[in-house]
């Protein structure tokens, strides 16, 4: 994915210096293709390295600057949302290392290292005959796998039914680091039946499937309330929104949006960011052809964030090119279609 956006904000937490980094990857913006990583870090004097207290992601969908400059003032501020933002997005995984161990491999006489909840695991698969190539644990921020020769057929189906990835002798979550909830549960799902397999405990594909209960559409932490101001919406748009949040709004629901003539139509970029409350141009707009951060900025004064407004811009962009080549292609076609009839038989 290419990068749209990124800036950086700093500010202080509990006196110590902080910066919060985000950069915004998208690809096919039209079609909703992208995320948004954020780092939060914190340094004990000015001059010390930066310490990472740790990254999330975030849904293309989800990213708002004015709501990410909320959440930014609260996290420096508010130490019980601190520690519900730590919880949400599993911030401790970064501080908490991978234990590993070496196995010696039956059949073969040869030491690996490996995630020590898969020891047992890997070391069956070897012994009975399934060459392991590459493996991990995995955790909120890291995908659970292992990667063989080729796996037991009973293993694959389970795994597949479970909802775990299953191609080229590669089992592995599929859980993206959006829901770092889930993606750890997922991970923690993985290595147990990875285990009971190899005590011949083999489950059902519904007995590793609770991880599913963690996946959530929205990627946002609750700001506490009051803290977020009402944005009045247009129906249309709030029926979008609701879409959206669910994980449920596709490329002709954004299409099919329109405003028609409103107190933002004619408004320019200036008056857009007052509305707003936005002291300059958002990042993901600044390299952007004037005219088309305009339209950006009057989707979100009426109620879109600024992820769904970038699609919503997107779309309507790509819908005109492709009515543009339509036309193209008929007048050639009834240009060639003329000419023919013209000519002497």
């Amino acid at each position: 994915m290419k990068v749209l956006a990124s800036d950086t904000w700093a500010g202080q937490i509990e006196g110590h210096p902080a910066e919060i980094n985000f950069v915004v990857y998208a690809d096919q913006v039209a079609e909703g293709r992208g995320e948004v990583d954020v780092s939060l870090c914190q340094a004990g004097r000015t001059e010390a390295p930066q310490l990472l207290i740790g990254t999330f992601q975030l849904f293309l969908r989800d990213f708002d600057t004015p709501w990410l400059q909320r959440f930014w003032s609260l996290y420096q501020h508010n130490s019980a949302f601190r520690r519900e933002v730590d919880a949400f997005y599993c911030l401790a995984a970064y501080q908490t290392p991978v234990i590993q161990q070496s196995i010696s491999l039956p059949r073969a006489e040869a030491t690996i290292t490996v995630d020590s909840p898969l020891a047992n695991a890997i070391w069956a698969l070897n012994a009975q005959g399934f060459e392991t190539l590459a493996s991990s644990a995995g955790g909120a921020y890291r995908k659970a796998f292992v990667t063989a020769r080729h796996l037991p057929r009973e293993l694959e189906e389970v795994a597949q039914a479970a909802g775990f990835a299953v191609a080229n002798g590669t089992l592995s979550t599929d859980v993206p680091f959006c829901q770092p909830l889930a993606a750890e549960a997922a991970s923690q799902s993985l290595v147990q039946m990875l285990h009971d397999w190899s005590q011949g405990e083999l489950r059902q594909a519904s007995t590793y499937q609770s991880y599913r209960a963690h996946v959530r559409s929205c990627s946002l932490v609750r700001l506490p309330s009051g803290t977020v101001p009402s944005k009045p919406r247009a129906e249309p748009i709030a029926a979008l929104v609701r879409k959206s949040l669910a994980g449920k709004a596709g490329v002709s629901d954004y299409a099919q949006l329109r405003s028609g003539r409103d107190d933002y139509t004619r408004m320019k970029s200036a008056d857009l960011l007052r509305v707003l409350e936005l002291p300059s141009l958002p990042a993901s707009l600044r390299d952007r052809d004037p005219a088309w951060a305009r339209r950006v900025l009057r989707w979100m004064a009426r109620g879109l964030s600024e992820g769904m407004a970038l699609q919503k811009v997107a779309v309507d962009e790509a819908m005109t090119d492709r009515a543009r080549e339509k036309s193209k292609r008929e007048k050639g076609l009834d240009a060639a279609t003329s000419s023919s009839s013209e000519s002497p038989t």
